[in-house]
């Protein structure tokens, strides 16, 4: 057998055991990520819908509770099945991550967005939670920013969030955080807060 043969075949090893022990690693996360939302949605909603798509994937949504229409809770964890590409993401920084998408029943006015690029939106003269914040309407973007309990939650999601925005389509809000199981509960806060706050447009 020759050099060549051998490093192959033991590329091919390796590759496979990677491959499903990277599908397992990813089965068993989903598994604990599903008993964390499940806790944090019990609060909300008893009627939970839960759809698979693949070991590196799945999604929850319920109905929500007024001024909240229907919440959808998306997991989407790291391509732990392909090493070299796992690798290639951990090294950009790139981790697990939670995705809320959130409608209200009350359409926003404007668009208010916390990291991320701005697009054609202004930014607020000063940073927030150590994030850009961007907005079309500055005395609505105020409003929502200095709401205590807004902040309250936004703070206790602290460094695990990547992005926040609210907008006038639907979804109306959209909370991109990493995989922390602490910040489950607080990403549907924050959409409900902002929800009561749209609604009630003080």
């Amino acid at each position: 057998m020759g050099l060549g043969l051998i490093v192959v075949l033991i590329l091919t090893v390796v590759m496979l055991s990677s491959y499903f022990y990277g599908r397992y690693v990813n089965f068993r996360l989903q598994k604990k990520y599903w008993a964390v939302l499940s806790k944090a949605i019990k609060e909300y909603s008893r009627k939970v819908n839960y759809r698979s798509l693949g070991s590196s994937l799945f999604q929850v949504s319920f109905p929500g509770r007024p001024p909240l229409k229907r919440v959808e809770l998306t997991v989407l964890l790291m391509d732990r099945e392909f090493l070299t590409h796992y690798i290639a993401s951990k090294l950009m920084g790139k981790t697990d991550e939670f995705i809320l998408k959130a409608s209200f029943t009350a359409k926003p006015d404007f668009t208010l967005q916390i990291g991320g690029k701005p697009g054609e939106m202004k930014r607020l003269e000063q940073g927030w939670v150590g994030m850009e914040v961007y907005t079309d309407s500055r005395a609505r973007a105020v409003r929502i920013l200095g709401d205590e309990k807004f902040r309250e939650a936004v703070r206790g999601i602290g460094d695990d969030l990547f992005l926040l925005v609210v907008g006038r389509s639907e979804p109306n809000i959209l909370v991109r955080c990493s995989a922390n199981p602490d910040v489950a509960r607080l990403m549907i806060r924050v959409a409900h807060r902002v929800s009561s706050l749209v609604t009630s447009k003080g």
